[in-house]
């Protein structure tokens, strides 16, 4: 990674990647055509989208009781069902339980700078400042303004498919 903005990631090799996180699907439990569904969906995305993909599945590993503390049920249940979750809280408590997270990076197409003329001839000059930098090995990656605009515009038009297909959230830096 040379440089991130917002979701954007720009990779050394020049490529700019979107990046997105998709909401938790518990796959083993859906019924059949929830899963049909969900297949159905992914397919259309990958269809629609023509572009490089990577998706990752990246396991958040917790101690047995952490995922029961979100839930504030022991003010709600009676005595004897505190002593239930407590005695299953021991068991789990020694055991260490995975929550995956899902994430979905879309390589967007590079982008020609476009404006005027003289914007132009201006990103031109610098970027062949950045060229001759980046060959003699004595400046940092840069990554110009109008480059990040026009890979905007672009990462928007992912994003309503990632949104549409998926339910996917871009990701925060």
């Amino acid at each position: 990674v040379t440089y991130f903005e917002n979701n954007l990631i720009f990779g050394q090799d020049g490529s700019c990647w979107a990046g997105y996180r998709l909401p938790d699907q518990h796959y083993d439990y859906r019924s059949q055509a929830d899963k049909q569904a969900l297949h159905e969906n992914l397919e259309s995305f990958y269809w629609n989208t023509k572009a490089d993909t990577h998706a990752l599945m990246v396991p958040q590993f917790q101690r047995g009781e952490e995922p029961f503390r979100v839930f504030n049920i022991r003010k709600a249940i009676p005595e004897e069902g505190t002593r239930y979750l407590q005695e299953c809280l021991e068991i789990l408590g020694r055991r260490e339980v995975s929550h995956y997270r899902y994430y979905m990076f879309v390589r967007l197409k590079d982008q020609e700078v476009k404006g005027s003329f003289f914007s132009q001839l201006k990103y031109a000059a610098k970027d062949f400042k950045r060229y001759l930098t980046n060959r003699s090995g004595t400046g940092t990656p840069e990554i110009f303004e109008e480059e990040i605009e026009a890979y905007e515009m672009q990462e928007q038009l992912t994003f309503s498919r990632v949104e549409d297909y998926l339910e996917g959230k871009r990701i925060s830096p």
